[in-house]
Parts: C-alpha cells; structure tokens; sequence
C-alpha cells in the first residue's frame, strides 16, 4: 500500500518531465503502452520472459532459444523497458511477441495481463524486482523464475538496507537461479526460498557473427565506453600508432547517443555513416560490438576504468581476443575471475593499460595464447542455461 501510494505521488510529480519528452519523441512509443494502453491481445498460452534492456537481451538469447525448443506450443512474451532493448529485441527475436513492461501499477498490470493469453510462467533476466507485478502474478498462481539473478555491491547495499521490505516480496518468487555462490547467498538473505548457483547463462552465447561490410587492418578495439575513459583510449592509441603505424582503432561508446559528439571531439568515421580509411572508427549502430571483436587483436573492456561497474569481457574472449579491463568490474567481476591470467588483464590506470596493449600488439605469439586460453575458458564454463531449465523443473514438479 505505502509502496503504491509513493509510486503514484512520484507520477504524479515526475509527469511533466515525461510529458515533455514525449513530445519531443523520446518514450513516445512505449509511454501509453506502458500504462496499458494499444496493446495487441495474444491468444492462447504463453511464457512471458522480461528482460530490462539490450544487455539483459543479449544475455537471455540462450535461454530464450531453449525455451523455444523445450515449449513448442506456447508463444512467448518478451518485454523490455528500454527503446534499446526493444530494439535489439526486435532484431535477434522479431518471430516472437515483443512489447514493454507495464509500470507498476495494478490497473497498468492488470490490462497487460489481460492481453497476454493463459501465461504458464513469469523469467525475469537478472534482477528487477517490482512489487506489485510480482503480487499480481502470485495471486494469479503464475510462477514466476528468475534466471541469471545477480544482486551488483551497490544494489546490495540498498537492498540489504531494506531487507524487510524485499523478503515480503522475494517469498513470492517460486525460484532462483543464481549466478554465483554470493549471488545465491543474498538472494536467501532476502528471502527468496528456493535459490540455486548454477552460473552465468552469458557463457552460452555463441559468438555473433562478423558484421557486414567491416573495414581490414590491424585493430584494436575499446568497447562500451563511458565519459572519462575515451579521452584515455585516444591518447594510448595515438601512442601505439607511433609504434604500429599501420594500427587502426574501433571506439564503440556504451551510449551510442554519444558517437557524434566524439567524432566532432577525436575524428574519425561513423559506422552509421559508412567507414571509410579513417585509422579511427567510431561505432554508432545497435547490435553490432559482441561481433565486432572479432577483428580485433586486443580489446579493452570499458566502464572499468570509471566507477561504473564494467561490462562483458565474454565477448571479446569468445572470438578469441584478449582483453583488458580497469578495477571497476563489480558487475562482471564472476567473468573477470575467470580470464584473469586466461586471456585477462587487470590494470589500475592509463600507463597500464598502454603497457598491455603494447606487449599484445607486438609479440604474435603471446596474442594468439592469451585469446585461445579466453576462448577456452568460455568453453568450458558452458551449461549454465541447461542447468538453469533443470533447476526449475524439480521446483515445479
């Protein structure tokens, strides 16, 4: 109750913000939808699967393709809070029911489950927990999993805050399955009674294809980038050009919305725009980094350098291609674990991550280990999206 009349008083406050940039266009296609309105009725029975935005869809596409085949007969919900993730969604999964989330009010909720068919059960990727979707799910008997639970030290800190509130909340979900022993251990500490490790479902991904029309050359490459560390992969570039003159670099910013301002900032040329000579390519498309790697011949993990938490080093090590990451890596620290000395590296600052770079660039032989140890290690991590559809069978038996 106290919970519903807050979010409702923050609506209230916070609609002229969201009026405004509905008619500047932003959130203009999800908004209404969102409160429940224009919504296509589904028949028939259906598994509905959230996952917040393109890093929650990315990582649920092997569980995603595994409950394709284990539930044939049932059409499958996927819903995103995101324009990106709807984005993404709608490419890797445009045969499936794509819609957003309701906010999380009973009448919002209630219209949308009025239209989404017989749903058999509720995923949730990773960890969103909205209360009164929760209860109304619960009430209607729908079990409702989370897959890939991960609880970041910043959200834990929250969460264990408030712990009282959270354990009302997580009795309700009929599993989860974790991806580490700590993730495991703070769920059951708020509550959620039915919590197993069964590891990151992230390992299963296989490796994206190569995109069209991709440039040749020796490449290094930065990915999702945050402000503050651009600056820094620019001049350690720079320095290695001085070493590797032929060396060309890919600059992939996490928010692409961002591309245009540092091309005006760095130069270079715009994906979007199509590459052409430019020793620095700045990547503004949606979809496309996790198969960029594979040009690459080392690549640094961004977010890490900034107290951001990290981002996915699976990706680059998948393709074979070393990586290197700064100390923030609370967000992917179970991954970080594993490459780390496989294909990995840890660096403090900009001297550093120069250093790495430049022994990778310039001995082929420890380029080519370093990538199949990380390749290798991917690998042998496998299973967790099988272990994961296991788990929840003996919960629900």
């Amino acid at each position: 109750m106290i919970y519903s009349i807050g979010l409702s008083i923050y609506l209230i406050l916070a609609s002229p913000f969201y009026l405004l940039k509905v008619l500047r266009g932003k959130y203009r296609s999800n908004f209404f939808q969102r409160l429940g309105f224009g919504l296509k009725k589904i028949e028939g029975k259906t598994i509905w699967l959230h996952a917040c935005s393109v890093g929650e869809i990315e990582a649920a596409a092997p569980f995603i393709e595994l409950l394709m085949k284990e539930k044939k007969d049932f059409r499958i919900i996927i819903s995103t809070v995101t324009e990106t993730g709807f984005a993404r969604a709608k490419k890797m999964f445009a045969n499936l029911e794509l819609r957003y989330l309701p906010f999380d009010f009973k009448f919002a909720i209630r219209k949308h489950l009025l239209t989404a068919g017989e749903p058999d059960s509720f995923y949730i990727i990773e960890t969103e927990i909205w209360p009164n979707l929760i209860r109304e799910l619960s009430a209607r008997k729908i079990p409702i999993f989370i897959v890939n639970g991960r609880i970041s030290d910043r959200a834990w800190k929250r969460y264990r805050r408030f712990a009282f509130l959270f354990r009302t909340i997580l009795r309700r979900i009929s599993a989860v399955a974790a991806r580490t022993e700590l993730d495991a251990e703070r769920y059951k500490f708020l509550g959620a009674d039915r919590v197993e490790a069964v590891g990151n479902i992230k390992y299963d991904r296989i490796a994206p294809a190569l995109p069209r029309n991709t440039p040749q050359g020796r490449f290094v490459l930065f990915g999702s980038t945050h402000h503050g560390e651009e600056k820094i992969c620019i001049e350690i570039f720079e320095r290695l050009r001085k070493k590797i003159p032929e060396l060309r670099a890919i600059l992939a910013p996490r928010h692409i919305e961002r591309a245009k301002e540092l091309v005006k900032k760095y130069g270079g040329s715009l994906r979007s725009e199509g590459w052409d000579d430019s020793k620095l390519l700045i990547l503004d498309t949606h979809g496309e980094l996790a198969g960029m790697y594979a040009i690459a011949e080392a690549a640094f993990i961004g977010g890490s350098l900034v107290p951001v938490g990290g981002h996915n080093p699976l990706e680059a090590a998948i393709h074979s291609v070393p990586s290197i990451w700064g100390p923030y890596t609370e967000n992917f620290r179970d991954a970080c674990d594993v490459l780390k000395d496989n294909g990995g590296f840890i660096v403090q600052n900009g001297d550093e991550l120069y250093s790495v770079f430049e022994s990778l660039l310039t001995d082929n032989r420890l380029r080519l280990q370093c990538g199949a140890s990380a390749r290798k290690k991917v690998l042998e991590n496998r299973g967790a999206a099988e272990r994961t559809w296991k788990f929840f069978q003996q919960v629900t038996k």
